[in-house]
């Protein structure tokens, strides 16, 4: 498994940057992300992109969705990731935090001290309920995901990867996982090995979790446009 998410991580890495000059937004989307910087343990700096729920009201405490862009998670990345995946109405009264990668390496190689660092940052500095996260993430950072996750479970209700997988060689399932919702999907035309991938976590997972669910991007590959519907996939999340 170690070998093959390697290659597959590559190969999105590949696609992303390929492809990096078709990755715009609007300047609506843009308009919606706001960039905070932060310093957190050993002076180690932080940038996340925040988007802030309907009348926000800095008093209140909101849940929050920690999404994970795909590719080398730079700032143009991470602005599309949002518009064609973290962007839903779902998450409306949610805060919504995405990491921007500043420390040239990728968020699937995160050690637990710079996840934890992230976990600590978001903490101190929005209010939040939290035992009711949500963590999503897409290619690299679907894999990144479940790393992220295995370090503190109890502030999460679930985990929405699309695509992303386990990497078994880092991560193990814990007795800690059993109240987690687990949505996996991935695109109709996206690489075989991801697809494959998908349904070997779906199956480590399915006795360990509270639930766990595939489903297919209909139409899609890795790289989702900004005209699909999102919001199929996490319908399988808050419907089912």
């Amino acid at each position: 498994m170690k070998k093959q998410l390697l290659l597959f991580s590559l190969f999105a890495i590949f696609i992303t940057n390929n492809y990096a000059q078709k990755l715009t937004v609007s300047d609506t989307i843009l308009n919606e992300l706001h960039t905070k910087i932060f310093v957190g343990a050993n002076n180690d700096t932080v940038t996340l992109k925040v988007v802030y729920p309907e009348n926000y009201d800095s008093e209140k405490s909101y849940p929050i969705l920690l999404a994970l862009s795909g590719g080398n998670q730079s700032d143009g990345v991470v602005n599309y990731c949002y518009a064609a995946w973290f962007k839903s109405n779902y998450f409306k009264n949610y805060i919504t935090i995405l990491p921007v990668n500043t420390k040239r390496k990728n968020f699937r190689t995160y050690k637990t001290d710079d996840i934890k660092n992230i976990f600590t940052i978001i903490k101190n500095n929005f209010k939040t309920n939290k035992d009711s996260w949500i963590i999503a993430g897409t290619s690299n950072g679907g894999i990144a995901t479940f790393n992220f996750l295995a370090v503190e479970p109890a502030l999460f209700q679930g985990a929405i990867v699309m695509p992303g997988a386990i990497d078994s060689e880092r991560t193990k399932i814990e007795e800690s996982w059993k109240h987690l919702k687990v949505v996996l999907a991935y695109g109709e035309k996206d690489d075989t090995t991801w697809i494959t991938a998908t349904e070997e976590s779906r199956k480590a997972l399915q006795d360990s979790v509270k639930s766990v669910q595939s489903f297919v991007m209909k139409g899609q590959g890795h790289i989702l446009t900004l005209d699909y519907d999102i919001d199929q996939v996490y319908d399988v999340y808050f419907k089912k």
